[in-house]
């Protein structure tokens, strides 16, 4: 019975540190807007997000998943958000940074392990948004209009070849525009019939609910997963964030 709660209190606090680990403020001004949600599906686990002030008008944006549940995901989701703060902290780009990274995790983790992971540095000076994924799911940049498209570009998972290149893309985002980025636990959600969401009905939402501020699109999402799985309980780790622009650049 001590044993029992001495375990309890411990993985207590290891979630309120990997919590604390989070940003506690995200942009929500006349030009940005932003919102986020995490939960675990145990008291901890290998997802996690951040939010990178660089200079006056850059910041680094990350959503990133360890593989494996629990304890062990989670020692290693703050490892990397470590290394990436490291490799920003050294000046370093895009490009630089995940291949370092990806260096380093496969000089430290055994082989059977590996995360995925998104970044990118937003501008909002030009409202430009430079970014790479590591084998993560694709983050979907929703236009005003209800047009979408999906961030693919970049490389593998982090931490299986030490060899791996990681290729950047920039992109423009107009006022109204946003980008929903969300780990496989929101996308693999599954229902009684052991039906996975899927992104066809995430993209349904996110047009729906493009109008909205950040904070209600990611509502909207929730409710249609909560609607979606019933009364499943939900098997993975699930972290979303939207980035919406708000405001109208002004053209000297």
């Amino acid at each position: 019975m001590l044993n029992n709660e001495l375990l309890f209190n411990e993985l207590n606090m290891a979630r309120k540190i990997q919590k604390d680990l989070l940003p506690k403020v995200l942009p929500d001004n006349e030009k940005i807007q932003m919102a986020a949600y995490w939960q675990p599906c145990h008291f901890v686990g290998g997802d996690f997000y951040d939010y990178i002030q660089l200079d006056d008008r850059r910041f680094g944006l990350v959503i990133a998943d360890a593989c494996g549940k629990g304890l062990p995901a989670a020692m290693l989701s703050s490892q990397i958000q470590a290394m990436l703060k490291s490799e920003l902290n050294n000046g370093n780009g895009i490009h630089t940074t995940l291949q370092n990274m990806n260096r380093q995790l496969v000089d430290a983790i055994s082989k059977d392990k590996f995360a995925t992971l998104f970044f990118g540095v937003f501008d909002s000076a030009v409202n430009e948004f430079e970014c790479a994924t590591a084998g993560h799911n694709y983050p979907i940049l929703m236009t005003k209009e209800g047009n979408f498209q999906c961030l693919q570009t970049g490389g593998p998972a982090l931490g299986l070849h030490s060899g791996s290149t990681f290729r950047t893309d920039k992109i423009r985002l107009n006022p109204g525009d946003f980008i929903f980025f969300y780990t496989d636990g929101v996308t693999e959600t599954m229902n009684a019939q052991r039906q996975e969401y899927g992104e066809r009905l995430l993209l349904n939402v996110l047009s729906n609910s493009r109008a909205l501020g950040p904070q209600d699109i990611l509502d909207a999402v929730l409710v249609d997963l909560d609607k979606f799985q019933h009364e499943q309980s939900s098997s993975d780790d699930r972290t979303m964030m939207v980035l919406k622009v708000t405001n109208q650049l002004k053209l000297t």
